[in-house]
């Protein structure tokens, strides 16, 4: 399998095309890179090409490639986006990953009542690393959207599309998996949106807010899940059911 590296500029097939210095520094010093190599560039919109990197002969030099061929991918006919509330830590930056790997488009994170976490600015900006990390494991060639963070009303406000909104086990009325919503109407909105609360769940008025908009309660498992643990097991029903 070809080794799979950022690109964000790719030119037609026949040029050649330099890379950063994080991925030239990972390819020449990390991977070793000593003799003409066939590797895979993405540019996060769809783009990939088969390029054949070249040596360098020094430490410091950028690493150019040479394009062999680029293949356009269509995306997917329904947009899925996250909104979740950030948990502490690093967790957020796997969430972001796994959210990648599984093929959300856009990522919103959400202050809400009872969420603990207040990240930085610049928190946005290390998940769009690991977010690039995730395309080149998983070969996924759609960077999703991060947003800025955003307050739970705005982010509502947003939201003119059908949604699921994580609910704990016991918390709902009937099945703990419901019946999807209906292929038709997800595929004539061309949109998906996912709700996924902070440990402690969302409060009273914002489970309120998500009901009056029509977002559907979903429970998967017996037991009260994690927020990284509901988001992977959430969306890896709901590609399985509408993507």
């Amino acid at each position: 399998m070809n080794r799979r590296f950022l690109c964000p500029d790719l030119p037609a097939a026949g040029q050649s095309v330099t890379l950063s210095e994080p991925e030239s520094y990972h390819l020449r010093t990390i991977l070793r890179l000593r003799q003409e190599e066939e590797i895979t560039l993405l540019d996060g919109r769809g783009s990939c090409a088969r390029a054949i990197a070249k040596p360098t002969g020094s430490r410091h030099q950028p690493v150019t490639c040479s394009i062999i061929e680029v293949t356009q991918h269509e995306p997917p006919a329904v947009r899925l986006v996250l909104a979740v509330a950030p948990p502490r830590g690093k967790a957020m930056g796997r969430i972001v990953r796994q959210a990648t790997e599984l093929g959300v488009a856009e990522i919103r994170p959400v202050q809400t009542a009872f969420g603990v976490s207040r990240p930085d600015a610049g928190a946005t900006d290390h998940w769009r690393t690991d977010a690039g990390e995730a395309i080149k494991q998983s070969g996924n060639p759609f960077l999703p959207h991060l947003a800025e963070i955003a307050e739970f009303a705005d982010a509502v406000a947003e939201m003119s599309a059908p949604a699921y909104v994580g609910w704990a086990p016991g918390d709902t009325d009937g099945p703990a998996v419901p019946p999807p919503i209906d292929r038709r109407t997800v595929e004539a909105a061309g949109q998906l949106w996912l709700w996924i609360g902070p440990e402690g769940g969302f409060n009273d008025d914002e489970l309120e807010t998500l009901k009056a908009r029509q977002a559907q309660p979903l429970a998967i498992g017996r037991w009260i899940l994690r927020v990284e643990t509901a988001v992977v097991a959430a969306l890896a029903w709901i590609v399985n059911q509408h993507l």
